[in-house]
C-alpha cells in the first residue's frame, strides 16, 4: 500500500513549520544576545560579570 503525501493533514505541515521557525528564531536570539550586551551594557550586567569573574578567580 502506497501512502500519498496529500493524505496527511495540512495542519501537520503548519505545525512542523512553526516548530522549525521557533527553533531557528530562538537559536538566533541566543547567539545574538552577547552583541546586544556589548552595545547596551547595564550596571546589572556589570555586577553579574564582576561576581562571575571573582568566582572564576577564586575557583582556579
Amino acid at each position: 500500500m502506497q501512502t500519498n503525501i496529500s493524505n496527511f493533514p495540512r495542519s501537520l505541515d503548519l505545525a512542523t513549520l512553526c516548530i522549525y521557525g521557533l527553533s531557528i528564531l530562538s537559536a538566533g536570539l541566543f547567539l545574538f544576545s552577547p552583541f546586544v550586551n556589548l552595545l547596551h551594557p547595564s550596571p546589572w550586567q556589570r555586577s553579574l560579570g564582576t561576581i562571575h569573574g571573582f568566582g572564576s578567580l577564586i575557583s582556579s
